[in-house]
């Protein structure tokens, strides 16, 4: 198992630089969107009858706004969480993991959440840190002799 001071050490590039996910809680928080069944978007929204819509139509159509609202959110969060682990692994550049190949952005989303729940005390510090300690543990890089 690596240690974090090690990992300090081995990445010299900044962490990342998305706004929205730059602590490892707002990380999370964005891969457990990613890997969360998708919400659905609701049907066309309700029709407003001719007049003054009474307060079901406005109750109708506000359920459907927010179910609209809910699903797009959650597929803009798991954007998030592959924007940032993208841009770890290309600062990480093969210096502290090596992912192997075809592994997926939601199975690295996987591997860093099991991490997270495991070491939840890590989770204040950036989402670069806890990333590439979570990668490194998973995909360790081995040197020849």
């Amino acid at each position: 198992m690596i240690s974090l001071v090690a990992l300090g050490a081995v990445i010299l590039a900044p962490p990342a630089r998305a706004d929205y996910a730059t602590s490892a809680q707002a990380l999370q928080q964005a891969c457990e969107a990613l890997i969360a069944p998708p919400s659905p978007m609701p049907g066309p929204p309700p029709p407003i009858p001719y007049g003054w819509p009474t307060d079901q139509d406005r109750y109708q159509q506000e359920q459907w706004r927010s179910q609209a609202d809910a699903a797009i959110a959650q597929g803009a969060a798991g954007d998030n969480c592959v924007k940032v682990l993208r841009e770890i692994n290309v600062q990480a550049d093969g210096s502290a993991y090596c992912i192997q190949t075809g592994v997926t952005y939601g199975q690295e989303a996987r591997i860093f959440l099991a991490y997270a729940y495991r070491n939840p005390q890590y989770l204040n510090l950036g989402n670069t840190t806890v990333v590439v300690a979570a990668m490194a543990e998973a995909f360790p890089c081995v040197r020849p002799p």
